[in-house]
């Protein structure tokens, strides 16, 4: 494995790599003593370290060895009082908060794998929505460079060792006295019969505490900044209004065969046959805008030769506690059709909506776009409810 790594394989191959080691007492430990005897190339170094972080893992001689090799600093700064205010105020007069924005979507950083904005994102973490309105940038700052000495109590986690050497860390999701429920930096809950376990120990935060070292100082002040924004009255408040936070995107080789194959206004089969593997989560911005530029750089991949895709599937979800009408309402509903679970939904061209009745229980909105017909880079999509209508219902937020 560590001879593999060496010789730079992909994203992909690599994560399948280290899973292994993750999952079994001192294993990572071996592994970095085989790597540290290879020269290994700084960004195949880098995307170790990634997925590494990405797992919610800082293992200290695996992260050690590969923040050597990838020209990087493992350890976070120790700033004093003094230090920590300056650069407090340095977060102030020169972040930006909408390029910080940007750089919390980074896929490298993998925030929204454990934080949610607006309801939206991971859940290992604590929702960030509000938390530049009741956190000082000085504590946001060492939440960053140093999470574990910041930690919540209700996402303290828990490293547990079983009795054939495996070894789970996460946050109890839930536990009695036959098995705990580990939710991992992934999201993904493991279920351990307390029969099995030979250790627990408290464990660390699962935000590694090296993410600082992927960024530029510049970076740095405009994540912070950004983090601060959030809940403040501005760009960055806590909406109340119903808008879509959590979009699945269809595949970019099953949206293209579906565009070839769809008939009119009937829904393409694909999007209802497909697989939950087939869909992706996508996350608006903090005011709403799912952009739509990001989603096609993601569709131009390797699997489709490098060209941007031209039309985009998306799905949303909601749940219904009370029947009645309902109205989808659409910013600009240019290069937009769209479907209500599998009814096609008549789009107003003056006020870019369409108003229909729900009855109780799930709900899927689902929308194509097609993207040379649109004059806006950005989508924003809102579920609301006329006036008098007594419906009751929940847009699905989550991973």
């Amino acid at each position: 494995s560590a001879a593999l790594l060496a010789e730079g394989v992909s994203g992909d191959d690599t994560a399948s790599l280290l899973a292994p080691f993750l999952v079994r007492q001192g294993a990572t430990d071996l592994l970095a003593a085989e790597l540290a005897k290879l020269t290994l190339p700084p960004d195949a170094a880098k995307l170790a370290l990634r997925h590494l972080y990405a797992a919610g893992r800082s293992d200290a001689a695996l992260a050690a060895v590969l923040s050597a090799a990838a020209g990087l600093n493992a350890d976070p700064p120790q700033l004093d009082a003094e230090q920590l205010k300056r650069l407090a105020a340095e977060v102030w007069a020169q972040g930006d908060p909408q390029r910080g924005e940007q750089i919390f979507r980074r896929a490298d950083l993998s925030c929204f794998k454990c934080h949610a904005l607006s309801g939206a994102g991971g859940d290992v973490g604590p929702d960030l929505s509000p938390v530049g309105s009741t956190s000082p940038p000085d504590y946001i700052i060492t939440s960053i460079l140093n999470p574990d000495l910041s930690i919540k109590e209700n996402y303290i986690t828990r490293s547990i060792i079983t009795d054939d050497g495996k070894i789970y860390q996460g946050i109890v999701a839930d536990r009695d006295d036959q098995r705990i429920v580990i939710k991992e930096a992934t999201g993904d809950k493991v279920t351990i019969p307390v029969a099995d376990v030979v250790e627990e120990v408290e464990g660390k935060s699962l935000m590694p505490k090296g993410l600082a070292g992927f960024l530029t100082r510049q970076e740095f002040l405009d994540l912070v900044r950004f983090v601060s924004a959030l809940g403040r009255p501005g760009d960055y408040e806590v909406r109340s209004q119903p808008t879509v936070q959590r979009w699945r995107v269809l595949s970019p080789a099953l949206a293209a065969d579906a565009a070839r194959t769809a008939a009119g206004r009937q829904l393409p089969e694909s999007l209802l046959t497909a697989a939950e593997s087939d869909w992706s989560p996508a996350y608006a911005q903090v005011r709403g805008v799912l952009p739509l530029d990001e989603l096609a750089e993601r569709g131009s991949a390797p699997a489709t030769g490098g060209a941007r895709p031209e039309v985009l599937f998306l799905q949303a979800e909601f749940e219904v506690t009370a029947a009645g009408p309902l109205e989808v309402k659409l910013e600009d509903s240019r290069g937009i059709s769209a479907w209500l679970d599998e009814q096609p939904l008549e789009l107003s061209a003056s006020s870019s909506s369409a108003s229909v009745a729900v009855a109780p229980g799930a709900h899927k909105l689902y929308l194509r776009v097609d993207l040379p017909q649109r004059n806006s880079p950005g989508l924003r999509v809102l579920i609301d409810k006329p006036a008098g209508s007594e419906a009751a219902f929940t847009i699905v937020g989550g991973r």
